[in-house]
């Protein structure tokens, strides 16, 4: 019974968040309830349950945070295209795939865009690191995806840079705007349901616009 009990207690101590973990999802879901970056430390800190002081020791200090936090969300989208691009499918269907789930991690993570462009502008010595990490692995996807649908006859020649702020556009605005839309679409309105319709319609749009 000792054994078992200790060995129970190590689960429940290993199933519990540390306190970067807290601090991330913490500072995740103050940015996504205020629909802004505006959070203070103080904030962050007592929304998790633990000392200011730990921002600190852990990431450096407030913009080491926010970047840990892009790091964090954005990391495994970039990983996921990575993977769609290997898959043997139609390219329609790729594309697809991919717009579904590009609306799908910004209701999830509204205030990506903002905090990419915010860690951009504030790193400025790293800015062309920043980049080539966050920004040019998704337009050199759009390269490839475009391209092999062009050689298999499906798709239309498209600008991929254009392409890549459209696309993204779509996605950002659609959150970034939530509470000047919020008259039109009702206060609940904001909800799974809602975000697979606009899916739905972001595809219907892009499809028809490259599609030969």
């Amino acid at each position: 019974m000792t054994d078992l009990a200790t060995r129970q207690g190590r689960s429940a101590a290993a199933a519990r968040p540390s306190s970067r973990d807290l601090l991330l999802n913490s500072v995740s879901q103050l940015f996504a309830e205020r629909n802004a970056l505006t959070v203070t430390l103080g904030e962050i800190a007592a929304h998790a349950g633990v000392n200011a002081a730990l921002v600190k020791y852990y990431f450096g200090g407030k913009s080491g945070l926010f970047l840990a936090l892009l790091e964090r969300d954005l990391q495994p989208q970039l990983d996921a295209l990575k993977l769609l691009l290997t898959l043997d499918i139609p390219h329609d269907r790729k594309m697809r795939i991919h717009l579904e789930g590009m609306v799908r991690t910004y209701f999830r993570l509204p205030y990506l865009n903002r905090l990419t462009g915010h860690v951009l502008r504030e790193q400025e010595q790293d800015e062309a690191e920043h980049h080539q990490r966050y920004v040019e692995p998704m337009i050199d996807a759009y390269r490839v995806m475009i391209a092999g649908g062009v050689r298999a006859g499906v798709f239309k020649p498209m600008d991929p840079l254009l392409f890549y702020i459209s696309t993204v556009g779509m996605c950002d605005h659609f959150v970034s705007a939530r509470q000047l839309l919020a008259p039109e679409v009702g206060p609940d309105g904001f909800d799974e349901a809602f975000a697979a319709r606009y899916a739905d319609h972001v595809v219907q749009i892009v499809l028809r616009g490259i599609l030969t």
